[in-house]
């Protein structure tokens, strides 16, 4: 087999736009619903409280993976998404796995930020919007489980690559120009984090002080 590596890091990054897609989606799902949870929870409703915690509570527990391969033969099975296409199906059980994990994250950051806010504590609040990148980070990387199910993204690329391999020294490296990716954009992505973190305390203590 010949392997063109710029070839392969191009559909790589093609395939790596998928994951991006599929985070940003599963964030704004879980923005959408999380935030109001956050509100309902927020105002202690005694009759709607137990019903958001308990929503909550399922979507902190339930891990991903087991809840994408349900959701999958859920949707697989329903009449209405019959008429879809079979990868269209496989990204949405993907979005909504990752779109629970990611509204019970919103969820529990809006309420910090809402406590803090009627605490005055501005600086602490508006550190929502790190902690909101940090989440969009873990579902991103998270959206790779979906190679598990056939969603064509990057880790199912590189396993159709690596399969392709005769040579263990090519499947070697491969795998550790793969790994070495991923941990160069987990380390790009706290350093993100750190920088959003640290100018949101500097624009506070540049309010708060003395001229």
């Amino acid at each position: 087999m010949t392997f063109d590596p710029i070839d392969f890091v191009l559909n790589f990054l093609t395939y790596f736009l998928t994951n991006v897609k599929i985070g940003v989606i599963s964030l704004l799902l879980g923005l959408l619903v999380g935030v109001p949870l956050a509100l309902l929870l927020h105002k202690k409703n005694k009759w709607l409280t137990p019903v958001v915690n308990t929503l909550l509570f399922f979507c902190r527990g339930f891990p991903v993976y087991i809840l994408m391969f349900a959701l999958l033969n859920s949707l697989s099975a329903d009449s209405f998404f019959k008429s879809f296409p079979d990868e269209t199906v496989r990204l949405i059980a993907i979005v909504l796995a990752l779109a629970a994990f990611a509204l019970a994250a919103i969820c529990d950051l809006t309420l910090v930020m809402l406590t803090q806010l009627a605490k005055g504590q501005m600086a602490e609040a508006f550190l929502i919007v790190p902690n909101v990148f940090r989440v969009f980070t873990a579902v991103l990387i998270s959206s790779s489980v979906g190679a598990a199910i056939g969603v064509s993204e990057a880790v199912s690329y590189t396993i159709r690559v690596y399969e392709r391999f005769p040579d263990r020294l090519d499947r070697f490296l491969l795998v550790l120009g793969v790994t070495i990716f991923f941990a160069m954009f987990q380390t790009i992505c706290k350093r993100i984090v750190l920088a959003l973190s640290d100018a949101v305390q500097h624009r506070f203590q540049d309010k708060h002080s003395p001229l």
